[in-house]
């Protein structure tokens, strides 16, 4: 894939400049336009019929973002 381990620290350099940018632009992010892409992405989940339907999912579903909340909050 690369030629030598200079192109290889230089194609790794390139992508941490690019995520960097990309972490940069989610945290100035307004709260409106997070809104809107989660109500984007939940209607895109819904017309390709990607949605839970049984409890077992559900529950599932639950108990991540507990998880998550628990994690968060301590």
């Amino acid at each position: 894939m690369f030629a030598n381990a200079a192109e290889a620290r230089a194609w790794k350099e390139r992508w941490k400049r690019i995520n960097e940018f990309e972490i940069d632009e989610l945290r100035r992010a307004s709260p409106e336009l997070c809104v809107r892409q989660f109500f984007s992405l939940m209607a895109l989940g819904k017309e390709m019929n990607w949605h839970t339907s049984t409890a077992e999912e559900n529950a599932v579903v639950r108990e991540r973002w507990r998880k998550l909340r628990e994690a968060y909050h301590g």
